[in-house]
C-alpha cells in the first residue's frame, strides 16, 4: 500500500507526490510491518511555483503518526486544501464513517464527508477481509476536513481546510493510522480512549449536574401531533406513563403557521400563543416535559402545499432577507429537496443565524416548553462550507459554524437557566463531540443492515441516546436495533391513531415491556451510564423486511435487512453485562478466559431465568422477539 501527498494549491490542480514506499500491511493481531523507508523531507516543485512540504512520520507498535507543514506558499498561491495522508487502495474494502451512528459504504464512488459537519468523530475507519485501519485526528480547535474516498484514483485521505488568507499550511494537529482488527468496535474503542485522552470528550454523563432528572430514569420518549386534542394527548401520555412505569417525554410537532416541521417559520405558533399555553399547561400538569423541534432548516417551497401557503412561505423567507442570510455555495446559493419539499439553511456562523436558537428559545420557554430538540441532522449540508464573506466567519469555514452552533446550545441553556428552575432538556439529532457538553441527549439514527453503533460507542458513557422514534408494528426490527445497541427508545404516533399501550403490535409492547422492566432493575447502570466494550462480531443472517418509517415528518415503507439478533457488551463499576434484542430464537456465545470462574445470572426482561457458575465459554440461549441480558460478577481466580 502507498501513501500519497496531495492536495489544491491556489490555481493549481490537485498535486500528488509519492513517498518512498511505505508498507502499511493489515494483520489480524495489528502488529504493522516493521519494513519501513521513508523521507521526511518532500520538495515539490511545479512549473513557477516551488513549495517546501515536511513530513514527519513516526512509528510505534500499533501506530504511524503523521505531521505535515507546507512553507512557505507564495502570496498568488495560498493554500486552500490539502490531501494528506492518502492511502491507495489495493484490495476490496469498505469504510465506516461516522455519520449519524455509523454508516457503512463501500468503495463503487466517490465519497467524502465533512467533519465538523455530518461527521461526529474525528474519524474514518477502513477495513479489509484480514483488518483494519482508524485514520483519525485529535484536533482540540476542531478544525474543518474531509474524510473520505477516492473511487477513481483508488485512494483514501483526509483533506484539511485552511483559511483563504493563508501563507503556510501547518496541520492543526497530527494524523494517527492506527492498526486493529476487522471488527469496528475495536476502532471504536481505540478512538474513544485516545479522544479521552487529549481531552475531546465532556465529562462523564454520570458526573454531570446538568442532566434532568428524567433522563437518569431513562424515559420513553412519544412523538405527537401538536394539533392533535391535547386531552387525548395528555391521556395517552398518562397511559404509558403507567402501562411501562416509566417517565415520558412528549416532543410535540405541528407548531409552524405554515407546515414546515422543524423550521424557523413557526413563532407565534399555528394555532395562537395562547392556545400552545393552555395545551402544554395540560402536560406540565402531570409533570411531563414537552419538547418541539427547531433546526436552522428554511423551508420555502413544498410540491404538497397549496399555492397560498407556498407564497407565505416564500414572504417570510425574503422579509427576513433569508437569502443573505442562508448558506452559499461558491456558485451561489445552496438548495435543496427532501421529501418533495425545498429548503435553505440558515448559516449559524452569521449575525441572524447566530441569534436565532436562542430568540427563539425564550419565545418557546414563555409558551410554556421546558425542552428544545433540535433537529440539526442538515449540518452534513455544511460539507463545502459557507462562502458569503458578509457573515463574518473564515471562508469556507474552518471551524466557525461548529463553534457557532455550540454558542447557540449554550444561548438555549441560558435562556432556560433565567426562566427554569429544575428540568430543561435539550437534545439533538447531532452529537458531535464540540456540542456534546451542552446536550443532555442525543438522537441517534439507526438502519439496519449497513450501518453500525460506532457513534455511540465512543460517547454513550459521556451522553447516552435516545429519541429514536419507531413507528410500532409486528416487525420490531428497529426496534430490536435501537434497544440492543443501549439506546433509549422512542415511539412515533401517527396523527390519526391514538394507539394505547394495549394496542401496541404485541411483539413490539413485549419487547418495550422488556426493556423498561430491565432498565428500572439490573440494566440501569450498565445502559445509562456504561462504558460499551468490545463484544460479538455479529455475522448473522439477514432477512429483509418491509417498515414502517417515520422521517422528516412523513411516515413511509421502506425495505431494510434485519439481523437475527443485536448484542452488546458493557463494562460499570467491575461488572460486566451482556444485552441481546432477538428477532429470532438463537444461541450466542459469550466468550469466557480460561481458568477463571464467573458467576452469571440470566434475565429476560427484569426476571432473573437463573444462576450459574462457569468456567470457560456459555452458550446462552435467547428468546424471539424478547429483550434478555446476561450479568457476569466481578472475575475469581479459581484455586
Amino acid at each position: 500500500m502507498k501513501c500519497r501527498l496531495g492536495g489544491d494549491l491556489g490555481s493549481f490542480n490537485a498535486l500528488s507526490v509519492m513517498l518512498q514506499k511505505i508498507k502499511m500491511a493489515f494483520y489480524s493481531d495489528y502488529i504493522p510491518d516493521k519494513n519501513y523507508s521513508f523521507s521526511n523531507n518532500v520538495l515539490l516543485i511545479y512549473e513557477n511555483f516551488a513549495a517546501r512540504v515536511l513530513v514527519g512520520i513516526s512509528l510505534q507498535n500499533e501506530s504511524c503518526r503523521l505531521q505535515m507543514s507546507l512553507l512557505p506558499a507564495p502570496e498568488s498561491a495560498p493554500v486552500q486544501a490539502i490531501i494528506f495522508p492518502a492511502l491507495g487502495i489495493s484490495e476490496p474494502s469498505d469504510f465506516i464513517f461516522p455519520a449519524r451512528e455509523g454508516i457503512i459504504i463501500k468503495p463503487e464512488v466517490s465519497v467524502w464527508k465533512h467533519y465538523p459537519g455530518e461527521l461526529a468523530l474525528q474519524c474514518l475507519f477502513w477495513r479489509k477481509a484480514r483488518g483494519g485501519m482508524l485514520i483519525m485526528t485529535a484536533d482540540r480547535g476542531f478544525s474543518s476536513r474531509l474524510f473520505g474516498f477516492s473511487s477513481e484514483n483508488n485512494f483514501t485521505g483526509l483533506k484539511h481546510f485552511f483559511s483563504a488568507d493563508n501563507k503556510t499550511a501547518d496541520l492543526p494537529t497530527e494524523i494517527t493510522l492506527y492498526f486493529t482488527d476487522h471488527a469496528w468496535e475495536k476502532a471504536a474503542e481505540i478512538y474513544r480512549n485516545q479522544a479521552a485522552a487529549k481531552g475531546l470528550l465532556p465529562e462523564h454523563f454520570k458526573d454531570r449536574k446538568d442532566i434532568p432528572a428524567i433522563i437518569h430514569k431513562g424515559p420513553l420518549v412519544l412523538a405527537l401531533s401538536e394539533k392533535n386534542d391535547p386531552e387525548k394527548n395528555t391521556a395517552l401520555t398518562e397511559q404509558y406513563t403507567k402501562h411501562f412505569s416509566v417517565p415520558v417525554i412528549s416532543c410535540l410537532q405541528g407548531l409552524e403557521k405554515y407546515g414546515s416541521r422543524s423550521g424557523i417559520d413557526f413563532l407565534p405558533p399555528a394555532s395562537g400563543s395562547e392556545q400552545v399555553k393552555k395545551n402544554i399547561a395540560l402536560y406540565k400538569k402531570n409533570g411531563i416535559i414537552c419538547t418541539p423541534l427547531h433546526s436552522w432548516r428554511w423551508l420555502f417551497n413544498s410540491r404538497s402545499f397549496p399555492a397560498d401557503k407556498n407564497h407565505d412561505l416564500l414572504y417570510f423567507f425574503n422579509e427576513n432577507n433569508g437569502p443573505d442570510n442562508c448558506i452559499t455555495g461558491k456558485n451561489g446559493m445552496f438548495q435543496y429537496e427532501q421529501n418533495e419539499k425545498t429548503f435553505r439553511i440558515a448559516c449559524p456562523a452569521s449575525s441572524w443565524g447566530r441569534d436565532l436558537l436562542g430568540k427563539n428559545a425564550r419565545e418557546l420557554i414563555s409558551l410554556g416548553f421546558n425542552g428544545i430538540f433540535l433537529t440539526d441532522n442538515q449540518m452534513e449540508y455544511l460539507t463545502n462550507g459557507c462562502y458569503n464573506k458578509t457573515h463574518g466567519h473564515n471562508i469556507p469555514q474552518g471551524a466557525s459554524i461548529s463553534e457557532a452552533r455550540q454558542q447557540s446550545y449554550m444561548d438555549i441553556k441560558r435562556a432556560a437557566s433565567d426562566a427554569i428552575f429544575g428540568n430543561f432538556l435539550l437534545a439533538a439529532e447531532f452529537a458531535g463531540e464540540k456540542c456534546a457538553a451542552q446536550l443532555h441527549t442525543w438522537r441517534s439514527i439507526y438502519g439496519t443492515g449497513d450501518t453500525v453503533p460506532f457513534v455511540s460507542f465512543v460517547l454513550h458513557e459521556y451522553l447516552p441516546s435516545a429519541f429514536n422514534f419507531l413507528v410500532p408494528q409486528e416487525n420490531t426490527g428497529l426496534l430490536i436495533q435501537c434497544t440492543g445497541s443501549g439506546a433509549i427508545p422512542g415511539i412515533a404516533l401517527e396523527p390519526d391513531k391514538y394507539t394505547a399501550p394495549d394496542l401496541l403490535p404485541p411483539s413490539f409492547r413485549i419487547m418495550l415491556e422488556d426493556y423498561y422492566s430491565a432498565l428500572s432493575t439490573w440494566a440501569r447502570d450498565f445502559l445509562l451510564y456504561g462504558k460499551r466494550i468490545p463484544g460479538l462480531q455479529q455475522d448473522t443472517a439477514l432477512s429483509e423486511s418491509v417498515l414502517t418509517v417515520f422521517e422528516n415528518d412523513v411516515f413511509f415503507q421502506s425495505t431494510v435487512k434485519i439481523p437475527a439478533f443485536v448484542c452488546s457488551a458493557w463494562e460499570y463499576s467491575g461488572k460486566i453485562a451482556w444485552v441481546a434484542a432477538a428477532r429470532e430464537s438463537g444461541t450466542i456465545i459469550i466468550p469466557q478466559t480460561a481458568g477463571i470462574t464467573n458467576t452469571i445470572e440470566i434475565f429476560t426482561g427484569k426476571e432473573k431465568i437463573r444462576t450459574i457458575e462457569i468456567s470457560g465459554d456459555y452458550s446462552w440461549s435467547v428468546d424471539a422477539q424478547r429483550f434478555s441480558g446476561l450479568l457476569i460478577s466481578p472475575l475469581t481466580a479459581v484455586q
